[in-house]
């Protein structure tokens, strides 16, 4: 009898298993002894046992062998090289790919074709030659969009090179020409930064494509090299420049020191000739649209000078920071006492020029403000010329003397403003107040005449007035008659009258308007009062009959 940890089975169940072979009325059943048998059982138990123990490390095998495999599988499922071709990568992106895919590449090559695992065989051999042409497809489609990467950005960067040097190798002599120079100099500061920048990305490139053994063609390799030779034609062109510009830089200086000596000329003559006739002429008050025709001509000249100081001021600020520039590398070259004594000769240089710049900016405003002094106070003649002509020559009667009135009291104070401001030595200035002046002084008058109570016969009255001064003036039968005639008749002295004529006007217009109010009131009050009493009437003949 076999111990129990070993087959399983006690005495008690051969007891059991060799009665039920006896009850059997067919005689022993063989299939029943064998599997009956303890060893058979232990034997079927370590078989199952080698099946159970196999599969685990075939499992465990799968899991460690395809986990480095299973990232592979997903990325040649998913990769979609023309989005992978759309998108801007950097060259540590693109070199961050080859490499994933040349280290998946190795993987593939290190692994196992087949693995025994006891009775077990694990076949990868499928798989491997799935993956591996897969990837090496992959590859071959990174590497060519490398080398036609780094092939579009050579030619790029040649060709940007080659620009760069074509807009430093003029040589120029006149003043605007050295400055357009300076500009661009100043501008490749900026850029060959860029420039050596992404020249550098084209050579990571093709070595990232030398490292993963890619054959350049005979064609890029030549532009590669042209672009190392126009990168080092770039930096001989610049240093060339630099070199012309300290050259010339002195004697640009003194010549935009003359220009600046002729356009400060120019203003100074504009300036005179706008505090001289015509503009502060009294001969040309009555003609004050050929005064503003001239200062049209004026404006053109004085945006051309503006023009001209904004190129100015933008030259001396450029040759100042390149001349700063000079002086401080030879300041480096040389011993730290000349040194301080070359920065104090600049700061007083630069404070000079800063007081000339300031000087010269506000004789151009100065010159501008004086412009449109001039300007406005023509421009205001003109339509004081219009207006006043207007309201003393048209028919009065069809104008309206309250908006004549308002219209008079701005420019009275419009005058006398620019009066305050620049023009009390202006006698322009000085005979605008005066006219202003004197037409806003009749204007209570102007209002009295405009009263909407005046009747033809206040008009007839007013006349009456008139011819009593021996003014020979007749009151027209339509009242069709102008301010200007009424002022030359000499309505002026009778300003008192007509005041108080307006007044009586208003007056009676007043109480003739109460006592028709008054007389339509009575007779409504009588209408109902009728109407009452008829009412009652009624009512007591009604009662008369009904007794009846």
């Amino acid at each position: 009898q076999q111990p129990t940890q070993a087959g399983g089975f006690g005495g008690d169940q051969q007891q059991q298993q060799q009665q039920q072979l006896q009850q059997s009325s067919r005689g022993p059943n063989v299939k029943e002894i064998i599997r009956a048998n303890p060893e058979w059982m232990m034997t079927c138990e370590a078989i199952r046992g080698k099946v159970a123990t196999d599969f685990a490390r075939a499992k465990e095998y799968v899991t460690v062998a395809f986990e480095k495999v299973w990232p592979i599988y997903e990325y040649s499922r998913k990769w979609d090289f023309e989005a992978y071709q759309r998108e801007a990568r950097t060259v540590n992106a693109l070199k961050d790919e080859l490499d994933k895919v040349a280290t998946w590449e190795k993987e593939l090559e290190k692994m196992r074709t087949r693995q025994t695992c006891g009775f077990l065989e694990v076949e990868s051999r499928k798989l491997r030659q799935m993956l591996v042409p897969i990837m090496a497809e992959k590859m071959d489609a990174l590497k060519r969009h490398t080398q036609n990467h780094a092939r579009i950005k050579c030619k790029d960067q040649r060709n940007k090179y080659k620009a760069a040097i074509s807009k430093v190798t003029s040589r120029p002599t006149d003043l605007p020409g050295f400055s357009a120079l300076l500009e661009k100099l100043e501008e490749q500061k900026s850029q060959s930064r860029s420039l050596v920048k992404h020249a550098n990305v084209v050579e990571q490139m093709y070595q990232i494509l030398a490292h993963h053994e890619v054959r350049v063609s005979e064609a890029d390799a030549v532009q590669l090299d042209e672009l190392r030779a126009v990168q080092a034609e770039y930096n001989e062109a610049i240093d060339s420049c630099a070199s012309y510009r300290s050259e010339k830089l002195p004697d640009m200086l003194t010549l935009l020191e003359t220009q600046a000596a002729t356009f400060q000329e120019a203003v100074a003559k504009l300036h005179d000739e706008l505090t001289s006739t015509p503009y502060v002429d009294l001969e040309c008050f009555a003609q004050p649209g050929v005064v503003l025709a001239t200062l049209a001509k004026i404006a053109a000249r004085l945006e051309a000078l503006t023009k001209v100081e904004a190129t100015l001021k933008k030259q001396k600020k450029l040759f100042q920071q390149h001349h700063h520039h000079q002086t401080h590398r030879s300041s480096e070259e040389s011993e730290s006492k000349s040194k301080t004594a070359g920065a104090t000769e600049k700061t007083t240089a630069e404070k000079t020029a800063g007081a000339a710049e300031r000087k010269e900016a506000y004789a151009v405003k100065k010159v501008a403000e004086t412009f449109d002094f001039v300007r406005t106070l023509w421009t205001m003649v003109e339509h004081w010329d219009q207006d006043s002509e207007t309201w003393l020559n048209d028919d009065f009667l069809s104008q309206n003397a309250k908006e004549i009135a308002r219209h008079v009291s701005l420019y009275k104070r419009g005058a006398q403003n620019m009066q305050k401001k620049k023009g009390a030595k202006n006698d322009v200035v000085a005979r605008l107040v005066q006219l202003t002046a004197e037409l806003h002084d009749r204007t209570p008058l102007i209002l009295d005449l405009g009263s909407p109570f005046l009747q033809k016969r206040h008009w007839l009255a007013i006349f009456d007035k008139l011819r009593g001064d021996d003014s020979n003036v007749e009151c027209p039968p339509d009242l069709n008659f102008s301010l200007a005639q009424l002022f030359k008749a000499g309505l002026v002295k009778h300003t008192a009258f007509v005041a108080d004529l307006a007044h009586q006007a208003e007056t009676e217009t007043i109480r003739t308007d109460v006592a028709e109010t008054l007389t339509d009131i009575t007779e409504q009050i009588v209408a109902q009062n009728a109407d009452a009493v008829y009412s009652s009437s009624s009512s007591e003949s009604g009662d008369d009959d009904d007794d009846t």
